[in-house]
């Protein structure tokens, strides 16, 4: 068992859903130590024939050409980014996906949570301002894990203790990976309003008309026409119109059960990826010195660089001091 295999046992442990089990389990068994080991294996043959060329130039050996060289470095960076592009799918996996609802106060933020969790979990009340910190909930929505994260109504106010509030709301933002920004279809848009929009401009987002109860909105084709892209639905936290279709919108996005049964390596864990992007730099590197006619050998400390980077998402290069801060999560003796 590699040091990849030993952290997909406390990942299993640790595991709060059927997808992040499966994906340990998946790493407990190899798929992600085989892929590291093979490219691995490829930059040590790269390096064996380029050192050879650069130690033995007079020998009768067949030399390693620079488009060779180009070549293998350009397929080793480009499985590196397949793994790569795993990593957001694989932390929404282990943790679930980040949902944030967002709004300016009274808008039944608190009330949609308590509906998609499908019990009282937030206090809803007609007082403006009632939820001051944030509130999160793990949900299944048609098989993706979410977290569903309550905020402050973000507003102007003197209140200190609001004003911390409305800080955290926008911070949770800031972290999300989809941002429900909710509005009052029972009113006119204000500054609130306004300010709402501008704080999750740039963000996954989808926006939600709430209160459709009340009537029917009478600025919907406004809000569609500057939503920029962004889905509008039409609900109503109270009675449960449009809810259904809500919940489908936020888990057509994410398709990770799919990821999972692939069979392929799928990234979960940050020191893998850090280790990863570290060794895309470092054959990045190599691969502007081959281009810039470098001395090969200049290119090869890259590449020796990225084999131990590689080397220490299995644990072949790893310090003892990482080895060390890893087991100490495994309470062992316990």
């Amino acid at each position: 068992m590699d040091l990849s295999q030993a952290e997909a046992v406390i990942d299993l442990i640790n595991s709060e859903n059927e997808l992040s089990s499966k994906a340990a389990l998946s790493q407990l068994e190899g798929v992600l130590s085989e892929k590291i080991r093979s490219l691995r294996a490829e930059l040590v043959s790269l390096a064996a024939r380029m050192q050879v060329a650069i130690d033995y130039p007079d020998e009768d050996l067949e030399d390693i050409t620079t488009d060779q060289i180009k070549e293998s470095l350009s397929g080793v960076r480009k499985e590196i980014a397949e793994l790569l592009s795993t990593a957001d799918n694989g932390r929404m996996i282990k943790e679930g996906v980040a949902v944030t609802i967002v709004g300016k106060p009274n808008v039944g933020k608190s009330s949609l949570l308590n509906c998609l969790v499908r019990e009282e979990r937030a206090i809803v009340t007609s007082v403006a301002g009632t939820t001051r910190d944030v509130i999160e909930e793990y949900v299944w929505l048609d098989s993706v894990p979410v977290r569903l994260i309550d905020t402050a109504g973000i507003r102007d106010t003197d209140d200190v203790v609001e004003k911390i509030g409305v800080e955290r709301s926008q911070q949770a933002i800031e972290n999300a990976d989809l941002v429900l920004v909710m509005l009052d279809g029972s009113m006119v848009p204000d500054d609130d309003d306004r300010r709402v929009l501008r704080a999750t401009r740039g963000k996954e987002r989808i926006i939600i008309i709430n209160k459709t109860d009340l009537g029917v909105s009478k600025y919907t084709e406004a809000v569609r026409a500057k939503a920029a892209g962004s889905p509008v639905v039409e609900i109503s936290a109270k009675t449960g119109i449009g809810l259904r279709e809500l919940e489908l919108l936020i888990s057509s996005r994410y398709k990770m059960g799919a990821l999972v049964n692939s069979g392929s390596a799928v990234i979960t864990n940050s020191r893998h990826k850090a280790a990863l992007m570290q060794a895309n730099e470092s054959l990045f590197r190599a691969e502007e010195a081959i281009a810039a006619g470098l001395p090969q050998d200049l290119a090869s400390i890259d590449i020796a660089q990225a084999m131990d980077e590689l080397g220490e998402i299995t644990g072949e290069t790893v310090s003892e001091d990482v080895v060390a801060e890893i087991f100490k999560n495994f309470c062992v003796g316990k």
